[in-house]
């Protein structure tokens, strides 16, 4: 029969080899994801924390992406700001201006910044107009509709847009009621636990792994109109001119991918000022999403396209040479 002493030194060896078995497997997956998966190194140190909205992107990156089997190559580049694409200046007289509020879709995960549906509008405008046009991208990815609002309360009097679009996809809704915390150069959803102030990639894989529970869709549901109300209000406030831009996911269109689910379209109760981009995405002849849902240079045109027809029959022709922020 085996003494005490002697099984309680086979558990004491057991137990050092699982501690030494999970601090393997710890180490190798910050290795994996942050050095060898593309979208860990696309994301590696992409962010910075932010006291005003929690995270923005970390200025003044300018990093390949290269990820054929999604077909995924693109630069990731930003300003001094975290933003994508070109330095904003300070405005100068007479200039219009616009402010694009939104996640990856609108920063354009996939496509190179000329690309982006707000260089498409900077572009189409500039050639209609007389005017200096600036149109800023101040699309994040992984942000909300909460996170946007906050944006625009932190730099919104730093741009001064005379117009103010926000994009809305469907998972705003679940972002709504997800806790999102930067730690250790990520961005985690939901972290299941923190030691020190750091996530276990350990524990985040085998979270994952489970069948997730549904969120509060209702909750969602309310704390994104609470938000967009509030962003009306406060642009209205300062005489800008808001619009919301509601973006199809891929599932509630025909090119929803074999294993994909389809959903149907819901259009978002939010009245006066919202523009529906779900006609032009699902009417078109080619597919507008890469094979891992974003938008391609296809998809960005298209709602470019959408947007620029819907202000014009809302704001009037020749609105492009008159919108002028102006507080009541």
């Amino acid at each position: 029969m085996q003494s005490p002493v002697a099984a309680t030194g086979r558990w004491r060896r057991a137990a050092l080899r699982v501690a030494l078995a999970a601090i393997a497997l710890e180490l190798g997956l910050r290795g994996f994801v942050g050095w060898v998966h593309p979208a860990g190194r696309l994301l590696r140190n992409g962010f910075r924390p932010s006291a005003e909205v929690g995270w923005v992107m970390a200025p003044g990156v300018s990093r390949v992406t290269d990820w054929p089997p999604l077909q995924l190559h693109f630069t990731v580049d930003t300003n001094a700001l975290g933003l994508r694409g070109a330095e904003v200046p300070a405005k100068a007289p007479g200039e219009l201006r616009a402010l694009v509020l939104g996640d990856s879709f609108v920063f354009g995960i996939g496509v190179e910044s000329s690309e982006t549906f707000p260089s498409v509008l900077q572009a189409t405008w500039r050639a209609r107009t007389s005017r200096r046009v600036t149109v800023v991208n101040a699309g994040v990815p992984s942000y909300g509709t909460r996170e946007e609002l906050g944006l625009y309360r932190a730099w919104g009097e730093r741009f001064a847009p005379d117009l103010v679009l926000l994009a809305h996809y469907p998972n705003d809704e679940e972002d709504a009621v997800t806790r999102f915390v930067w730690a250790d150069g990520y961005l985690f959803s939901n972290p299941v636990v923190l030691l020190g102030g750091h996530p276990s990639f350990l524990l985040e894989l085998v979270h994952k792994l489970l069948p997730r529970q549904p969120y509060d869709q209702g909750q969602g549901q309310r704390l994104v109109l609470e938000a967009l109300g509030a962003l009306r209000r406060e642009t209205a406030a300062r005489g800008q001119a808001f619009f919301v831009v509601q973006l199809p996911d891929r599932p509630s269109t025909r090119f929803a991918l074999p294993d994909e689910p389809h959903v149907g379209h819901r259009a978002l109760q939010f009245g006066p000022g919202l523009i529906d981009v779900y006609p032009p995405i699902a009417e078109s002849a080619e597919n507008p999403y890469l094979l891992e849902h974003h938008f391609n240079p296809l998809g960005h045109r298209l709602t470019a396209q959408a947007i620029d027809r819907a202000l014009g029959q809302q704001l009037g022709e020749g609105w492009l040479d008159t919108l002028q922020a102006r507080a009541p």
